[in-house]
């Protein structure tokens, strides 16, 4: 997906970024030498800071009530989720600018890591800053968030009637406004039930389109045209109407065309049909709309109500809904005309302020559009959007259907600055109790002194960060501060800072300078003071969005941003193919409430995030997929069908939280994969630490109770304290869970660390496999070609390491293992397909049957590879047989294989009797030392395989799933 706004000269304005030059240098840059001795590591724990973030925060309070800020901190590690280390605890400061300048403060004193509310009284009309931060018991401090409320009085949110213009016919008259629209005739037909929900509606649509066209001929009006295209019937269940989920009280259509039938539907146009007089006055009802709206605000009027109708406007007249404008569609219709392009956007608000549009239908042109005469797949062909400095705006109760491009969008729109340059950095920071420099390892502070009084001037806040590209984090972590002077360079304050996050300016702040965590010169990192224009406490509210092409709803940049009980249905057929799509806004895109919305038939993907930082996706309906890129996300309560979270690192995906999403009806993946063994993270992990510090080494940590679920987490991803059951397919990295009555169809990179497996089956193709500290019962692993399988600490009871026939030399490891079969071997494999299988400190019980069964002894072109099977310090106790056993279905057949067996301190007799068949063994070693079967008995591995308390750690931790 791409950005229609993004400048084209966005390169050539980079390397023009400038600061501000001033003479003389300030106190700041004088340099505490004492402060040399005491050099800051680069991995010193005074680098980890807290995280803190907010809830959604309810942008408008009416006087005389109170303003909610709910938030969530915790400390670097996350430990309360984690660890389960619930000892952390933090000082909160809540600053409040009043609307008249008064500032309150509110510090509540350790607080512990999870969620929390504070409310502050509204008690005058204007706008409150908030500012929000948390300080742990090292004195180390978060960044500082920032938000706005808006006080309002009761009477004042009542649009009067006086402010209100009731739009008349001879209004519209007037203004030269058609709500008559050409006549439109649709006439829809179902296809067969086998191609309802494929991906492809087949070519032939097309053609059958043109017959029921042919067929209805008559029915085309003379001066209008006839839409022939292939759909069913609305569900009953489409709008709930009761406010749970999705879009209610709202027009629910008959008919509900399918996916990709833009194309193979059929538009007939009558014999009368001018396009030319239809395309003249679609550009004059949206230009008298306009006008209409102008003279409404000019004239005092904060509301304007339309007589209902069909408004046909032009791709060429947007409507621009005025700030502090509510249009009130009043069940009208407006519909963009068809055309040949590939831009167009019907209603529009652009830097607007407590401006709204509802009630009514916004309509494309997705079966008129001329596809054909159009370039770049009209992907940009949009509804309705919020572009700039746009704040406390919405569109609520609203259908958006039938959209060529995306149904819904928002983003930034210009930019308060492109960008104020950082440069001459040096080490160090600045003291913040004498303003002076403090030279210190890992962090670095820019020399020059930024000129930010315009900024100060036009909106109160600055950000630091890349400008634009794919964003991401720039430096080594995304905190940084901000130390701000006067015009005589004399040192105010300091404020902690977030990359891409606006702060707020001090009210005599002239410049500043940033401090950064980097290992390396930071000048070449593209960060620098800038601040754009992008929407901030507005909200799209129970939108019906149908047929949106390309995005059902496409949100940019945006902040505090409330998107609540929309219904997506058949959106994202072609090109960026998402129902819901938050990509283009980057890192711009911050906390962001997605809540309540309902995702139905969409044919790809539903609702999708490839960046942004804080969303917070609560008690929808939906298949989820979010990037790596996407940080601090917060899962929970939701509806899921399928999922995909991403993770990478905590410095790539910060700290996500996903809870209570039990209802997974698909496949779940979590954490990126990479080729490492998850096992060194699970580890770490274990040990409760995670060093050095900024180490991005981490793992999503996900707990739940599954049954019938495909879970497939990768090496970035472990289940903790969760249960399996009847697991469908995927792979699993389980620590201290359980896993039961499941099939795994590739177990090739499962990693099982301290959990319970029974009843378990599995295949390794070409793969590795680690399972440590685990219990496995009734459990058998298909070990096929050239698998590579390590087994430590566990504990095997009547399981089974086995491979088919024709498998290439196998990589078996048994450390520290106990094995008690009742009557089968622990491995069972053809003799040509022995590699390297060795027993190291372990207790091999399998009653009658040999510890390893050669099943298949003829030749095979791997033969020329040499096998050996290792016993080295193992107990072999409680055989009636060979520990390495022979057989075959041809009685003939003769083990070819070179195969050495050599048992390194083992106990390899029963009763003075070798426990090796002498006819598979071309090397014996004799034994180090022997000692009776009692003896062995009294060896049974305290230290040895699965540990008890690790089950009882289990069983503490599955009770927190009931």
């Amino acid at each position: 997906m791409k950005l229609k706004s993004l400048p084209l000269l966005l390169m050539a304005l980079l390397p023009s970024l400038v600061s501000a030059q001033v003479p003389a240098p300030a106190e700041a840059d004088k340099v505490d030498e004492a402060s040399q001795q005491k050099a800051v590591s680069p991995f010193s724990r005074d680098l980890e800071v807290p995280y803190i973030s907010t809830y959604y925060i309810e942008p408008v309070v009416t006087i005389g009530g109170m303003a909610k800020v709910p938030f969530y901190v915790t400390d670097w590690h996350q430990s309360e989720i984690r660890f389960g280390d619930k000892s952390h605890r933090f000082n909160i400061t809540l600053d409040v600018i009043t609307p008249s300048g008064k500032v309150f403060k509110f510090t509540p004193k350790n607080r512990p890591a999870g969620d929390h509310e504070l409310r502050f009284p509204v008690r005058e009309p204007g706008i409150y800053k908030i500012s929000l931060q948390a300080i742990d018991a090292r004195e180390r401090r978060s960044n500082v968030l920032i938000h706005e409320v808006w006080g309002r009085t009761e009477e004042e949110q009542k649009i009067p009637a006086a402010q209100t213009m009731t739009v008349s016919q001879s209004d519209l008259e007037k203004y030269g406004i058609s709500n008559k629209d050409v006549p439109v005739v649709m006439i829809p037909y179902e296809i067969p039930a086998t191609v309802k929900e494929i991906n492809a509606l087949p070519v032939p649509l097309a053609k059958q389109s043109e017959e029921i066209a042919a067929k209805n001929a008559d029915k085309v009006p003379a001066n209008g045209y006839m839409i022939v295209t292939a759909a069913h019937k609305a569900p009953a269940n489409l709008l709930k109407n009761d406010g749970s989920c999705g879009a209610y009280n709202l027009p629910t259509p008959e008919w509900i065309p399918y996916a990709w039938t833009c194309k193979t539907g059929k538009v007939v146009y009558g014999k009368d049909y001018n396009a030319e007089k239809v395309e003249a006055d679609a550009v004059k009802t949206g230009t008298g709309l306009n006008k209409l709206l102008a003279d409404a605000k000019a004239a005092g009027m904060r509301k304007v109500v339309l007589p209902k109708g069909i408004y046909r406007v032009s791709n060429k007249t947007t409507i621009n809904i005025p700030s502090g404008m509510t249009l009130d569609l009043n069940g009208a219709t407006i519909k963009l005309n068809q055309f040949a392009g590939s831009g167009a956007l019907i209603i529009r608000m652009v830097h607007c302020y407590d401006s709204h549009v509802m009630n009514g239908i916004v309509e494309g042109d997705y079966f008129e559009h001329y596809y054909d005469k159009s370039p770049n797949n009209s992907e940009w062909v949009c509804g309705i959007g919020i572009e700039g400095d746009s704040r406390y705006c919405s569109y609520k109760n609203l259908v958006v259907r039938h959209i060529t491009g995306y149904g819904v969008t928002n983003g930034f729109k210009d930019g308060f600055s492109w960008g104020i340059g950082l440069k001459d950095y040096k080490r160090g920071t600045i003291d913040r109790r004498t303003g002076t420099s403090k030279f210190a390892l890992g962090v670095w502070t820019s020399g020059n002194y930024a000129n930010i009084s315009k900024l100060r001037d036009s909106v109160g806040y600055l950000t630091a960060s890349k400008i634009l590209g794919y964003q991401g984090r720039a430096l080594r972590s995304w905190n940084l501060e901000f130390h701000f002077f006067d015009k005589q360079r004399k040192y105010l304050e300091t404020i902690e800072g977030w990359q891409y996050r606006r702060t707020r300016i001090p009210k005599n702040a002239e410049f500043v300078r940033v401090t950064v965590v980097s290992d390396t010169d930071p000048s070449k990192s593209g960060v620098a003071v800038n601040m754009f224009k992008i929407p901030w406490n507005c909200a799209f509210e129970n939108l019906f969005i149908q047929n949106a092409r390309c995005v059902g709803m496409a949100p940019s940049a945006m902040f505090n941003m409330k998107i609540a009980n929309c219904s997506f249905v058949r959106c994202g057929e072609s090109s960026a193919t998402c129902a819901f799509d938050a990509e283009d806004g980057w890192d711009m895109m911050q906390d962001v409430w997605i809540y309540r919305n309902r995702f139905l038939m969409n044919p790809r993907n539903e609702l999708l995030t490839c960046a942004g930082h804080n969303f917070i996706i609560e008690e929808n309906e939906a298949s989820i997929h979010l990037w790596s890129r996407t940080a601090g996300y917060v899962i929970r309560n939701n509806k899921v069908r399928s999922a995909s979270y991403g993770f990478r690192s905590r410095g790539r995906t910060l700290l996500p939280r996903i809870e209570n999403n039990n209802t997974y009806t698909g496949s779940l993946r979590f954490g990126d994969s990479e080729k490492e063994s998850a096992i060194p993270r699970m580890r770490k992990f274990q040990q409760g630490v995670n060093a050095p510090a900024l180490d991005e080494d981490w793992a999503l940590v996900l707990r739940g109770k599954f049954e019938n679920r495909a879970i497939n987490p990768g090496t970035r991803g472990f289940l903790y304290g969760s249960s399996v059951t009847k697991g469908t397919g995927g792979s699993y990295n389980l620590f201290y869970s359980e896993l039961n009555d499941t099939t795994i169809t590739h177990m090739g990179g499962v990693n099982l660390l301290n959990s319970r497996l029974n009843n378990v089956k599995g295949t390794v193709y070409q793969a590795s496999l680690a399972i440590e500290g685990c219990y496995l019962k009734n459990v058998e692993i298909n070990a096929s070609n050239g698998a590579q399988l390590t087994f430590r600490n566990c504990t095997f009871e009547n399981s089974s390491i086995i491979s088919g026939y024709w498998i290439s030399p196998l990589k078996i490891k048994f450390i520290n293992c106990v094995i008690k079969n009742t009557d089968k071997p622990i491995v069972r494999t053809a003799s040509y397909s022995v590699g390297n299988i060795e027993f190291e400190n372990c207790l091999i019980e399998t009653g009658k049957s040999p510890a390893i069964y050669l099943y298949d002894l003829r030749a095979q072109k791997t033969d020329s590879q040499p096998g050996t099977i290792r016993f080295n310090k193992c107990d072999l106790v409680n055989s009636d047989g060979y520990f390495v056993g022979m057989g075959d279905r041809n009685p003939a057949a003769k083990n070819v294989k070179v195969i050495t067996v050599e048992a390194l301190g083992s106990v390899l007799t029963k009763d003075g009797k070798p426990m090796l068949n002498p006819e598979c063994v071309v090397k014996t070693p004799a034994p180090a030392w022997k000692i009776n079967v009692s003896e062995a008995r009294t060896l049974e591995m305290i230290h040895r395989g699965w540990d008890e308390a690790t089950g009882k750690k289990i069983d503490e931790l599955l009770k927190d799933l009931q």
